[in-house]
């Protein structure tokens, strides 16, 4: 046979030169045909693919997408910042409770009965598997945010302990003060959707008239933090066509009632390679929006936040009079762990109240007490030894329009001679940053590598947490709280926290709340505790 001899079939006509390749197209035409043919099969046989809240994903949610009445509480948290990635436990799965430490404070709950459920392992989309790991002062800014790529939850069902759902009231109230909670929500429907249903119902020929609907209902995209109005818009009518290619009953009203923001969530869980991924759609109302919250995703990286509550009050932005002020308060406490430790401390109470008093006894520029003021406390007291550091306060109170607190000089370590350091009962809280800049004496079991300098350092440090620690258990009203920051370096940092403070804690009224005091990590050998104390 030649070489050049044909193959004829009908109207096809292959030359064996190039005969492997027209075999392979005409499969491919053939499979193409195939699936044109089942992407048009009537849509009640797609919904075959969509999967409820009892699917394998959601298996912890327990309401029914059949029941429109049930509503369940879902929260937002914000992503580790900046400031927070360091609270990220790398020695156990990545965890990062520390906005449920503060959201559970707020909501009184002391007896941890409210449970956080995460909806999804990988609500970040992260491609990276490495894990958060601990830095060294000297690393550049370049592999700072190769730390920045991490897989951790922030979408959350709020349950208590017995399986029912949390008072909408308290959730919404106690976001509406959190720093860490991006915002909460009620939801009542929610839906699983393959890729494959999803490109069909948005590709079809339905397309849903949203022209009465897209200024009244409001939409997250949790893969856009910063969507367009475009984009917005663009979503809303593939979720519209969704909707009605599939026949399903969401929520039929969407006009706002009772106060509440009607809401639609959609998320992507992005599956392994060669696995179609799950958009997830959720229905409901907007409950509420945290301190450094706002209407739509969070942002996913852990650069520093510089909107809402945190630009306003952020450090670079403070008002300092002379280079020397600048210089001794350049350790300055940064808004969102000052946000955080007021809220720890005030544990959820109403802070509007006239009666409620906050001290603090190492108060340097004042910025803890400025962010009291802004929570809306205005009995504020800041003690300090070094009059300089807290000389150009009043400018930051007043441009904030904010109640001034009253700065006394003195010293933590002579009570006796400061009258608000040693009157019985007299604050309901105290919050506290120590003076502990780069270098300066922090808690070390290192002892034997730092010699006599490094035991004199420690012995400083015990002495200032000590008086520190009786200070608040003399002037603290019975049952409230001291919030402070403890460094720790070398063998300290694997000192478990009631051991740091046994002789503290046992010659003094307090107690420590271990559930609420947190670990942050700034390096291998440097880190500090968020402490929690309760005067019992």
């Amino acid at each position: 046979m030649k070489k050049s001899s044909l193959i004829n079939k009908g109207c096809i006509t292959l030359n064996r030169k190039g005969y492997g390749m027209r075999v392979a197209i005409l499969i491919i035409t053939l499979l193409y045909y195939a699936l044109a043919i089942n992407a048009f099969t009537p849509a009640a046989g797609k919904r075959r693919h969509i999967q409820y809240h009892n699917s394998q994903i959601i298996a912890k949610s327990t309401f029914s997408c059949d029941d429109d009445t049930s509503e369940d509480v879902m929260v937002i948290f914000r992503s580790p910042s900046h400031h927070t990635y360091g609270f990220i436990q790398t020695n156990n799965d990545n965890k990062y409770d520390l906005p449920m430490v503060e959201l559970r404070t707020l909501m009184h709950d002391e007896q941890q009965e409210v449970q956080f459920i995460p909806i999804i392992k990988d609500d970040l989309q992260s491609t990276s598997t490495k894990q958060p790991k601990l830095l060294s002062r000297n690393q550049s800014k370049k592999k700072k945010k190769d730390v920045y790529k991490h897989n951790i939850p922030l979408m959350y069902w709020v349950k208590n302990s017995t399986g029912s759902t949390i008072d909408h009231t308290i959730i919404a109230k106690a976001t509406s003060h959190s720093i860490l909670t991006h915002a909460s929500f009620t939801i009542n429907k929610c839906y699983n959707i393959s890729d494959e249903v999803w490109k069909d119902a948005v590709s079809s020929s339905t397309t849903v008239n949203i022209t009465n609907i897209i200024d009244q209902i409001d939409i997250i995209d949790m893969q856009n933090p910063n969507i367009s109005n475009h984009d917005r818009t663009d979503l809303i009518q593939r979720i519209a066509n969704f909707i009605e290619y599939n026949q399903l009953q969401c929520v039929d009203d969407v006009n706002k009632e009772e106060g509440r923001q009607p809401i639609i969530i959609h998320n992507i869980i992005l599956q392994q390679q060669n696995v179609e991924h799950i958009h997830q759609l959720y229905f409901g109302y907007r409950l509420s929006i945290g301190l450094a919250g706002t209407t739509g995703a969070p942002n996913k990286t852990l650069r520093r936040t510089n909107k809402g509550i945190l630009k306003k009050y952020a450090l670079k932005n403070r008002l300092v009079k002379s280079d020397q002020v600048a210089y001794d308060t350049s350790t300055a406490m940064e808004p969102e762990i000052g946000f955080l430790m007021i809220n720890l401390a005030l544990t959820g109470r109403d802070i509007t109240s006239s009666s409620l008093r906050i001290l603090d006894p190492c108060c340097g520029s004042g910025r803890l007490l400025l962010y009291a003021a802004a929570s809306g406390v205005s009995k504020l007291v800041g003690v300090d030894y070094n009059q300089n550091v807290y000389r150009d306060a009043e400018l930051e109170f007043e441009r904030y329009n904010l109640t001034t607190p009253i700065f006394i000089q003195g010293n933590v370590q002579s009570p006796l001679s400061t009258e608000v350091l040693c009157t019985p009962n007299s604050f309901d809280a105290i919050v506290c940053d120590p003076p502990y800049g780069i270098g300066a004496p922090v808690l070390n079991g290192d002892n034997d590598k730092g010699g006599e300098e490094s035991t004199k350092k420690e012995r400083e440090s015990r002495d200032i947490i000590s008086s520190i620690i009786s200070i608040a258990s003399n002037v603290l009203v019975d049952g409230d709280r001291l919030v402070f920051l403890l460094p720790v370096q070398g063998e300290s940092m694997s000192i478990p926290l009631d051991k740091l403070l046994q002789s503290d804690l046992e010659k003094n009224k307090l107690r420590l709340l271990e559930s609420s005091s947190r670990l942050q990590s700034f390096s291998p050998t440097f880190a500090r505790w968020l402490v929690c104390m309760e005067k019992c």
